[in-house]
C-alpha cells in the first residue's frame, strides 16, 4: 500500500487528523482482539513502507516490517 497521508485542516483550529493507511485487528494475544496501526507519515510526500509477505492463513506469521527509507524517527 502506497499513497499520500495528508489532509486539510478545514476548520481553524481544528487540527484534520489523517486516516491511517493501515489498521490489522487481531486474536493472537487477546480473546477480545488488538488493533495494530502503522504510523502517521511526519513528511508531505509519501514514503514506501515494505512490509514484506504477509501470510494470512496460517497459525503463526511473522512479518518483518522495514522502512524503505534512509529517515530516522
Amino acid at each position: 500500500l502506497d499513497g499520500c497521508g495528508d489532509d486539510f485542516d478545514w476548520l481553524p483550529g481544528i487540527a484534520n487528523d489523517p486516516e491511517p493507511f493501515i489498521q490489522i485487528l487481531h486474536y493472537c494475544n487477546r480473546d477480545d482482539g488488538d488493533v495494530i496501526t502503522l504510523p502517521r507519515f511526519k513528511v508531505f510526500v509519501p514514503k514506501t513502507y515494505e512490509l514484506g509477505t504477509i501470510v494470512l492463513d496460517q497459525p503463526s506469521v511473522f512479518v518483518n516490517a522495514s522502512r524503505n527509507n534512509t529517515e530516522k524517527f
